[in-house]
């Protein structure tokens, strides 16, 4: 699991680089060598025929043309305005502040991930969830069904440069998820009498369904 996960991080690395390097570099052949400093031809096939693959699940996902790839030379060209979009982006989520961060995450799983409803935790007493939202994933039930219906995301946001998230932070998320599960986190004291931190989210409700 750890090799797999390995090689996902480098490809995106490599897509990254694809993308922001491109009014330099134009093939795959050039961009192999920039990252690895030496050439080998069955390699650059394997990484062309990843890149193409990649892009078209993308256009099939998103309805936008992001790469023209040519699979007989492996130049490519990337969409201008793409290029310049990701290096803002990736200059501001360099900068943002932890809270910001969350936000954004949270807006991910509304634009991207498709959920219904969304939100950013509080930044204290947040139980170790930074947001979380929820999206239906069968189309037609009964009133009474659509509360299991839902296909809950929760997740917790690590604003890192150049680190990777610990072992340590991934078994913390599950043992947020299985106290928000069970209804189970600690109370705070409020100004007016005592209450649950999510006490409302729908995701204790069903608690007990098997997975």
């Amino acid at each position: 699991m750890g090799n797999l996960y390995a090689k996902e991080k480098q490809f995106r690395a490599i897509i990254e680089k694809l993308i922001i390097s491109s009014d330099k570099i134009d093939s795959v052949d050039r961009l192999y060598e920039e990252i690895f400093g030496s050439t080998n031809a069955e390699e650059v096939q394997l990484l062309a025929e990843k890149i193409s693959v990649f892009f078209q699940d993308a256009e099939t996902l998103y309805g936008h043309s992001l790469l023209k790839f040519n699979n007989d030379t492996f130049i490519y060209q990337v969409n201008e305005q793409y290029r310049q979009d990701l290096i803002q982006i990736t200059q501001v989520i360099d900068h943002i502040t932890a809270g910001d961060f969350e936000k954004l995450c949270a807006l991910f799983l509304k634009e991207i991930v498709g959920c219904e409803e969304v939100n950013a935790t509080q930044c204290s007493h947040d139980q170790g969830i930074d947001f979380v939202g929820y999206k239906k994933y069968v189309p037609c039930l009964t009133a009474n069904e659509q509360n299991s219906n839902l296909l809950y995301v929760i997740g917790q946001a690590k604003h890192y440069k150049n680190e990777c998230v610990e072992v340590s932070e991934i078994r913390e998320l599950a043992g947020a998820i299985y106290l928000l599960k069970t209804n189970d986190f600690s109370k705070k004291r409020a100004q007016i009498g005592e209450r649950v931190i999510y006490r409302n989210q729908k995701c204790c409700n069903y608690s007990h369904r098997s997975t």
